[in-house]
């Protein structure tokens, strides 16, 4: 039995048996109260009613005694004053009525049943890693059992000296007490040592939930897991299985949706990791693929037998000995991204509740990280999205500057164009058309008829027309159409 895992346990049975102390103390004060009553109205003598009451404060002062935190002396008091007492209420009060002739057979036997219940008390004040303090406790009940005929031959107030007769008294009622009193004692040992081993085994899982609480606090924190880095994170987690479970391997799986297969993409094993690349495909092991989708743990104490994973018996199970197996499948973009692989090598293992919940949150911290990663990753890329529509804004201002300069000289080009025409282009189209009329004039009827002239005035004209039609369009920027021109 390991010392570490009872001493905890005594510190709280301590604290439990001071309650239960206090319990019997005051249920054995009232009861006393009542019975002394009872007496009261019965046909006993005066003096025994008087000495139920007195013996009843002796059962209150264990409660007294854990009040002023005596509780090692009130437990003692308590097992120790109980079958004293009614010992002693018994000789007191077959003394009282021996020569009245009331005493019956019953009288010899119910002080018996009484002493069997004192016998109990202290399995239940004391903790089987007190047994030391359990055997002086049960000693005082012991010895007035034991010695129940002798005390009261003692004192006077025997089964045969109170005028009673039966040719085996002495044989059979301390035959039947002594046996009722081994199994008693036998039956408590048990309870109180089951008591014992369910407090060690409350006691091994609460230092187990705090182990494993400890390392997802740890996990928690990890910079890997924080950060995305998805690699590194599943090596650490592995470590983790390993550490808390105490399995012989541990390995990380990725799932192929597009081969139905999964990936070893690490093995812990012999305190290394190795990247082996066994696959693994769901045509041949159908049953585990099916489980696996469900995205539900699988527990199988016996992987041979369980109905996930009896396929790899033969090919996987065997040849490396392993008998048991957990698996808990991760996911990766909202579906199923893997699985994390406990096994158990040359022997079987239980694996409880505590087990499986560690193994589903370092699950759950794998999808996060994947979560994270992919996250990051986005947040990379809009990054650089925005980067690129920065660089574009920028671009864009300088050709709109660049366009608004070509715009401007335009500008600058068609004012000048307008004074041209206005100014130094009709001039010498009107100086044409003035020279044109003189010579007409000059020339008279001469030239009336030719088709040269007629020609020469309609491009002066036309001409003209051009020019003021281009000025008046500069003025009221307006838009001009050749065709109205080449007509």
């Amino acid at each position: 039995m390991n010392k570490n895992k009872v001493i905890p346990n005594l510190k709280e049975e301590k604290v439990r048996s001071s309650y239960l102390t206090n319990a019997i103390s005051i249920a054995l004060f009232v009861l006393t109260v009542i019975v002394g009553f009872a007496y009261f109205f019965s046909e006993s003598s005066q003096s025994l009613k008087l000495t139920i009451w007195l013996v009843s404060p002796l059962f209150i002062v264990p409660y007294f005694l854990n009040r002023v935190k005596c509780t090692n002396i009130s437990r003692l008091w308590l097992a120790t004053i109980f079958p004293i007492a009614i010992t002693f209420i018994s000789v007191h009060s077959k003394s009282a009525i021996m020569g009245a002739g009331l005493i019956n057979p019953v009288n010899y036997f119910d002080i018996r049943i009484v002493l069997l219940n004192a016998a109990i008390i202290p399995f239940v004040l004391y903790s089987i890693g007190e047994w030391k303090q359990l055997l002086a406790a049960l000693a005082p009940a012991a010895i007035c059992l034991l010695l129940f005929d002798p005390i009261h031959d003692f004192f006077n107030v025997g089964y045969y000296q109170s005028g009673l007769t039966s040719h085996d008294y002495y044989f059979s009622a301390n035959l039947f007490t002594d046996i009722t009193f081994v199994f008693l004692t036998i039956i408590m040992l048990f309870l109180k040592i089951q008591v014992l081993k369910s407090d060690i085994r409350y006691s091994t899982e609460n230092d187990k939930i705090t182990t494993y609480l400890h390392e997802l606090v740890k996990l928690s924190n990890s910079h890997s897991i924080n950060n995305g880095k998805v690699e590194d994170a599943k090596q650490e987690i592995i470590r983790s299985a390993e550490v808390c479970l105490g399995v012989s391997r541990v390995s990380i799986w990725k799932f192929n949706n597009d081969r139905e297969s999964i990936i070893c993409e690490y093995l812990l094993e012999n305190n290394e990791i190795s990247t082996p690349r066994t696959e693994l495909f769901a045509t041949d092991y159908p049953s585990y693929f099916v489980e696996l989708k469900h995205q539900q743990l699988i527990i199988a104490t016996d992987a041979a037998t369980h109905a996930a994973t009896y396929e790899f018996a033969d090919s996987y199970l065997e040849p490396l000995s392993i008998f048991s197996m957990m698996d808990a499948p991760f996911l990766s973009k909202g579906k199923l991204g893997g699985v994390i692989c406990c096994e158990h090598k040359n022997e079987f293992k239980q694996w409880g509740a505590a087990e499986s919940l560690l193994l589903k949150a370092l699950g759950d911290f794998l999808s996060y990280t994947i979560i994270v990663d992919d996250r990051l990753r986005q947040n990379q890329l809009l990054t650089e999205k925005n980067q690129e529509v920065s660089r574009v804004n920028e671009n864009l201002e300088a050709i709109v500057n660049k366009r608004t300069e070509e715009l401007e000289e335009k500008n600058r080009q068609l004012t000048e164009y307008a004074y041209i025409n206005s100014h130094v282009l009709r001039a010498p189209v009107a100086r044409i058309s003035g020279l044109y009329n003189l010579f007409k004039i000059e020339t008279g009827d001469m030239m009336n008829g030719s088709a040269i002239f007629g020609y020469m005035e309609n491009s002066i004209s036309e001409l003209e027309t051009i020019t003021v039609e281009i000025n008046r369009a500069i003025e009221e920027n307006s838009t001009l159409d050749r065709n109205k021109f080449m007509n």
